[in-house]
């Protein structure tokens, strides 16, 4: 790859936004993939063995939406183009994030963990639209998709107590529902301290 070439598909699967590279490559890693980049003008066939990491040797550090209007461009949908663009975009960026739960309980997760700060830094130093709505959107959605762990004290934890009812039929102790939800909100307490405190060491430390 050189500086100025442009994805136009992967795969066969055309490549329009981040967001379709990253879910191509992953789906790929550890295989060889058939890309078709613009380079000069010119249309260049190549063919990649992408790393189990999921990357074509090059990665995006501290991707931020940018600022710069020039590095957009329009592309025009009519309103049901439109709802099914999002909704497979939306599908995607879920999928990708799920995927990403093995690191959970590991120390490359550990490292991963930000608070409001690291938050804030997603978006752009100047106000930006499409960025401030885009970043929303993503947040919502891993707020949903956090909120269906099982863990107590989140949806994901009653769900969990219910479907343990249906299998069973019985519900769970009062005094045993009660102990679990103070362990979940203690589990959530301290991943918010341990993010949020994370963030205020980085700042401090530079």
């Amino acid at each position: 790859m050189k500086k100025g070439d442009k994805f136009l598909k992967i795969n066969n699967q055309e490549i329009d936004f981040h967001d379709q590279l990253t879910s191509q490559l992953y789906h790929s890693k550890g295989k060889k993939a058939h890309i078709l980049i613009l380079r000069d003008g010119k249309e260049i066939e190549k063919d990649a063995f992408i790393g189990q990491d999921g990357l074509l040797g090059v990665n995006f550090k501290d991707l931020k939406i940018s600022s710069d209007t020039s590095a957009f461009y329009t592309k025009n949908y009519s309103f049901g183009e439109a709802f099914t663009s999002g909704f497979g975009k939306g599908l995607r960026t879920m999928y990708m994030n799920v995927a990403q739960f093995k690191y959970v309980a590991t120390a490359k997760g550990a490292k991963s963990i930000g608070g409001v700060g690291s938050i804030g830094k997603l978006f752009p130093p100047v106000w930006n639209w499409q960025a401030f709505w885009t970043l929303t959107a993503f947040l919502s959605m891993m707020l949903a998709i956090m909120n269906l762990l099982p863990i107590p004290a989140l949806d994901g934890g009653h769900v969990m107590f219910l479907l343990y009812e249906m299998i069973t039929g019985r519900a769970p102790g009062q005094k045993f529902m009660e102990y679990a939800q103070y362990v979940g909100f203690f589990l959530l307490l301290g991943l918010i301290l341990y993010a949020n405190g994370k963030d205020l060491v980085g700042a401090i430390t530079g």
